[in-house]
């Protein structure tokens, strides 16, 4: 995982500052461990009711990975976060959060990265399991999440990707979609 990390915060290393100042910030960038936890309790808490998809567990974190966009000045990449899934057969909306996160190279900027996971799970039983109705859905998948909300930290900070870079949360993957 840190080597993937270490290449992919080279291949988008700005034009716009020394090769050695590039590497230093790179190299000298370290995860927050509490920053991880945070998310990944967060997503995975009984307040997320299992992000399903179209309920109010996936509303709420919907609402979530937006302010976590907003905090670190990552753009919407439509006319708001929201990308409402057409194709999604349920009572209610369900949609991706998408941003933004322009390259700094003006030769490149017009090329992106993809950056994303899937921020839905599976909700709630009907029955009661072991006490709990909740399916919390921590390694499935808010660890992928967190792991793409600490990419965005670092580049939404540090703006050193050469290439835009398209963040996306999908939402409706438990679904088939």
């Amino acid at each position: 995982c840190y080597l993937l990390l270490c290449i992919v915060f080279y291949s988008c290393k700005t034009v716009s500052v020394s090769e050695s100042n590039v590497k230093q910030s790179i190299f000298s960038y370290k995860v927050d461990s509490s920053s991880v936890a945070k998310t990944l309790k967060t997503l995975s808490s009984d307040e997320m009711q299992g992000r399903q998809s179209g309920t109010k567990g996936g509303e709420i974190a919907a609402d979530y990975l937006t302010e976590l966009l907003q905090q670190y000045n990552v753009k919407p990449y439509f006319k708001t976060y929201r990308d409402t899934l057409s194709n999604f057969d349920v009572a209610n909306t369900a949609f991706n959060i998408v941003g933004v996160i322009e390259g700094n190279d003006a030769n490149l900027k017009n090329e992106y990265v993809i950056l994303g996971a899937h921020y839905d799970h599976i909700g709630m039983n009907k029955t009661e399991v072991n006490g709990d109705f909740i399916n919390n859905g921590a390694n499935d998948d808010a660890s992928g999440v967190t792991a793409v909300a600490e990419l965005v930290k670092y580049f939404g900070t540090y703006k050193t990707n050469k290439r835009s870079i398209l963040v996306v949360f999908f939402a409706a993957e438990e679904s088939g979609l």
